[in-house]
């Protein structure tokens, strides 16, 4: 585009100065018969094709080479510019174009005609930069819809779903329906995040569910815009990266980073560009299109209170046998986060959102969770927690499982992931 501009500007320069040569041979023009005039309209229709041909192939060089040849044309011998008149007519133009070119004329006064503006918004398609307001209004035609929108925040990991990852067909078809990259790595902070379609969902839990709590009513959601929200939780290698120090208890660069407040991940997110995922898209993401307590086989998903540490618990039991001494159990038998994705993920992707660390949202809590995409306002002084943690039993793990903490509070099972709007 740089060089077809540059090759219309000399073309500009090269034809504006040889217009006074034009207007001064006017009236010379009556003199010379029809079949003169006829060669000079073919000569310059030849090198106006020539010089919009070197254009549209990227060639300057040839570009003002030809453009110097239309500029040696005697336009005397033809009625001034009835020569780019023909010239025109020839290649679909109507009269308007002629007409337009005698008003730009008109209006100049008899000084610079701005013969290439001309050329260039009847000749080819795109604009031509110029500091003179434009005279002849020509509508910018549409582009065609791209098939993969730019993003200038992130690249492309993988444009399309993968069909042994997102198992979910449907969602599937609805990612590839917004025309946006399945799998992308921002460009500041180096996670990887994976696409989320837009779609509905029921929020919350059936009166059913075991280890229901009264702040999960179900109710319906839509999330209206697509988001990106990051394949694991942030790790602490990438915390550091962005942060300088971590103050994580259970040290790991692929561990996620956790001793983190709400308050602290605000701060990561406003360095980086991310945000946090509002509490329906969390969840939405969390179940993946499912509609049971889990996105699939919980002991394969998850770490938590009965896997997470070196023999096997039933941390829910113990909680009710003796919840003084629960914690006290889980560090004697050295339960403790791991390493993101050692898990399997869920139907689209997403690794770890059960269990290891418990997640902050955005939201402030509020009994009713929100009935929108958008996080709710709720009570600032408490602020949401999804997913349960490695010291959580399995019900603190469920996909409509809420807690929250206040926004200052840090502890060694709190971290998070980030989220991104797809714009």
């Amino acid at each position: 585009m740089l060089t077809r501009t540059i090759s219309l500007l000399a073309l500009a320069a090269m034809l504006i100065a040889s217009t006074s040569l034009l207007l001064t041979s006017v009236a010379m023009a009556s003199t010379f018969g029809r079949a003169e005039s006829q060669r000079s309209v073919d000569k310059y229709d030849e090198l106006l094709d020539k010089a919009l041909a070197a254009l549209a192939s990227g060639d300057a060089v040839e570009a003002e080479k030809v453009s110097f040849a239309l500029t040696m044309l005697d336009d005397a011998r033809c009625e001034g510019h009835a020569v780019l008149g023909a010239a025109l007519a020839r290649r679909g133009k109507s009269a308007e174009s002629k007409a337009a070119f005698d008003a730009a004329k008109s209006k100049a006064n008899g000084t610079t005609v701005r013969l290439v503006e001309l050329i260039a918004l009847t000749a080819v398609a795109a604009p031509v930069p110029t500091p003179v307001p434009v005279l002849v209004p020509v509508p910018t035609p549409p582009k065609p819809a791209a098939s993969q929108p730019a993003l200038d925040w992130c690249d492309v990991v993988a444009a399309e779903p993968d069909p042994a990852v997102v198992t979910d067909a449907e969602a599937r078809a609805r990612m590839t329906a917004t025309k946006l990259p399945w799998k992308v790595r921002d460009l500041m902070t180096g996670i990887v995040m994976l696409l989320c379609p837009p779609g509905e969902f029921t929020m919350g839990s059936p009166a059913s569910e075991a280890g229901r709590w009264d702040d999960e009513a179900q109710h319906s959601v839509t999330i209206r815009k697509a988001f990106y929200l990051s394949e694991t939780e942030v790790t602490q290698e990438v915390w550091q990266k962005v942060k300088g120090a971590n103050p994580s208890n259970f040290k790991g660069a692929n561990n996620p980073v956790e001793q983190v407040s709400w308050n602290d991940c605000q701060s990561f997110c406003q360095s980086s560009g991310l945000r946090l995922a509002s509490e329906s898209e969390w969840e939405y993401a969390c179940r993946a299109g499912t509609t049971g307590a889990y996105a699939g086989d919980l002991a394969s998903m998850a770490w938590f209170g009965d896997n997470s540490g070196r023999s096997a618990l039933d941390a829910d039991a113990l909680w009710k046998r003796d919840s003084s001494r629960y914690v006290q159990q889980l560090i004697d038998n050295g339960c403790q986060t791991h390493p993101v994705k050692q898990r399997k993920p869920n139907a689209w992707g997403l690794y770890d959102m059960h269990g290891n660390v418990w997640e902050w949202c955005e939201d402030g809590y509020a009994e009713s969770a929100s009935s929108t995409q958008q996080a709710s306002t709720g009570n600032v002084g408490a602020r949401v927690l999804r997913g349960g943690g490695w010291n959580g039993g399995a019900s603190d793990c469920r996909s409509a499982y809420r807690t929250y903490y206040a926004p200052g509070y840090s502890n060694d099972f709190l971290g998070f992931r980030v989220a991104r709007t797809s714009e």
